[in-house]
């Protein structure tokens, strides 16, 4: 069997405002190959730890904030302000003057990534835990912000402080919000959370070619 002998050093610690919605996601895009720019690069998905439900919403949906994102950084890098990793240059918010950004970021606006996955044409699909009403699939673009809390899927959450409970229709004009919003969902009626899936990738079952495939 293969063995494997070396030494640990942490990267980054991250604290949360309860013990839930961590980091519970780490994974390297299983598409790339050496020379590929997104080769050695770790994303990093970490969910809003609660803060939003203890009434702290400002901590999710921020670039500014590390909670309720996707990180990607380089762990052979040391250009981060704790000096242990790297921030890729091609991250979509590296190259901002604004020092207050987490440039570590690649997308936005989660309550819960908790699992990252790529599909065999390189798209990028991340599945989010909502709070009360809608479960769903992101398809993942650079910089993009995926709405939570002020969305909960397809839906305006009604009050980010008082009522996490209650979801409206989006309004008219909703596109000068410039979210991204889930290319799949179901609410709690079909189903609690979504546990992460993949795209089927065998040979044996025809019917599943390019089918995303989740609990």
């Amino acid at each position: 069997a293969d063995s494997f002998s070396g030494t640990s050093r942490e990267l980054v610690r991250i604290n949360v405002v309860k013990v839930i919605h961590g980091v519970q996601e780490i994974t390297f895009n299983p598409l790339s190959k050496p020379g590929n720019k997104d080769y050695g690069m770790l994303y990093i998905g970490i969910g809003d730890g609660g803060s939003v439900e203890e009434g702290y919403g400002f901590l999710a949906h921020s670039k500014e904030k590390v909670w309720g994102t996707v990180l990607r950084i380089n762990p052979m890098g040391n250009n981060s302000s704790n000096g242990h990793y790297g921030i890729p240059a091609d991250n979509p918010f590296a190259t901002s003057n604004n020092n207050h950004l987490v440039k570590e970021i690649y997308a936005y606006g989660f309550r819960n990534p908790h699992r990252i996955t790529w599909t065999k044409s390189g798209d990028m699909l991340v599945s989010n835990i909502g709070q009360v009403n809608i479960e769903s699939i992101n398809l993942i673009q650079p910089g993009h912000d995926y709405g939570w809390p002020i969305r909960e899927g397809n839906f305006i959450l009604a009050d980010v402080k008082d009522n996490l409970t209650t979801v409206y229709p989006l309004s008219a004009n909703d596109s000068i919000y410039k979210i991204s919003y889930p290319v799949a969902e179901f609410d709690h009626d079909e189903g609690n959370a979504i546990s992460g899936g993949f795209e089927y990738w065998g040979k044996r079952i025809p019917a599943l070619n390019g089918k995303f495939l989740f609990g």
